[in-house]
């Protein structure tokens, strides 16, 4: 059973170095610490992670709210923060932007 979890930028330029066959003192502290997160954290199966996805979704997506087909997750004992994508709209936000061609 594979956990669903996400690696920092860090950590997985650490892996593909020691899959790789070559990597630093630095990487290997970098993959350590991920490891103890991981092993310390609320990892989901992946019938979890699927459940807690698709209830995300029939719950929140719309057409201003999408939800990857593996977001991030971050669970913890009572529940857990699913990564989505919201649309703002840049005249709502008060950002004004260029004409595009200016």
């Amino acid at each position: 059973m594979q956990s669903v979890h996400i690696l920092q930028p860090d950590a997985f330029e650490a892996l593909k170095a020691v899959v790789g066959g070559t990597f630093t003192h630095a990487q290997v502290e970098c993959l350590k610490e991920y490891i103890n997160f991981a092993e310390s954290s609320n990892i989901l199966s992946d019938e979890e992670a699927a459940a807690v996805i698709q209830s995300a979704r029939d719950t929140y997506e719309d057409d201003e709210c999408e939800i990857d087909d593996q977001p991030a997750l971050s669970a913890s004992d009572e529940g857990c923060f699913v990564n989505a994508w919201v649309w703002v709209n840049y005249q709502d936000a008060g950002v004004v932007r260029p004409a595009e061609g200016v």
